[in-house]
């Protein structure tokens, strides 16, 4: 005689099932985007990458060939890494939503120059950036 799935019932019903299925797989899933929520550390190192990476692709790019202030500007960028790191965390706000991570980060080099807030999400050890505009402060 074959058994069939109708002629199965579970211990507490097939709604009740369901129920805690969904329960536990929510359950595991929040366990690793609180497991995988990235660090201020690893944001400031993500960050500083992008900035740098930025400006040597825009604004080092774009310096004139002559005296060598091409090559100055990415000395510059890299020798000043750490300062440029610490300068970021210092303008940023972390909102910590323990499965992820709300950074928003406010770049203003001087008072005559644009300030730029750019608003990243952490998660799953990711960083994605989900706007960036010039503000006013």
């Amino acid at each position: 005689m074959a058994l069939s799935w109708q002629h199965h019932r579970f211990p507490l019903g097939r709604m009740s099932f369901l129920a805690a299925f969904g329960a536990a797989s929510f359950t595991c899933i929040g366990a690793v985007m609180a497991a995988t929520n990235p660090t201020p550390g690893a944001y400031s190192r993500y960050a500083t990458h992008q900035l740098t990476h930025y400006a040597e692709s825009n604004i080092c790019a774009e310096a004139p060939a002559a005296f060598g202030l091409k090559e100055e500007c990415r000395s510059l960028l890299k020798s000043n890494r750490a300062e440029i790191q610490d300068f970021i965390m210092s303008n940023t706000d972390r909102r910590n939503f323990f499965f992820f991570s709300v950074y928003t980060t406010d770049l203003a080099i001087a008072s005559f120059l644009p300030t730029y807030q750019l608003q990243t999400i952490g998660l799953f050890q990711g960083f994605y950036v989900f706007n960036g505009e010039a503000v006013e402060i």
